[in-house]
């Protein structure tokens, strides 16, 4: 028992149950990139630009500084993408 007592190298429930939220947000975090992600492929397959725009700036894709006012460059940029990961 002397060897759990505080200062020891053992983890306490605390410490392992952050651990445990830890991983689970960031999984959670996960699943809902690849999912935002999905969307804006799925935004590309049906060529349509405002759905692609909303999903390039859904929070879940974590991309960042997305200007409205670029949406067509973005649309045909990440068209071009396709196309050239497809050959």
């Amino acid at each position: 028992a002397a060897a759990r007592e505080e200062g020891s190298d053992y983890l306490t429930w605390n410490d392992i149950q952050a651990c445990v939220d830890q991983v689970n947000s960031t999984i959670q975090e996960e699943h809902e990139r690849i999912a935002a992600i999905g969307l804006i492929n799925e935004a590309l397959d049906e060529g349509d630009l405002q759905k692609t725009m909303a999903a390039l700036q859904n929070p879940a894709a974590k991309l960042t500084d997305i200007d409205p006012s670029l949406a067509q460059h973005y649309y045909d940029i990440l068209q071009e993408a396709r196309r050239e990961k497809a050959h």
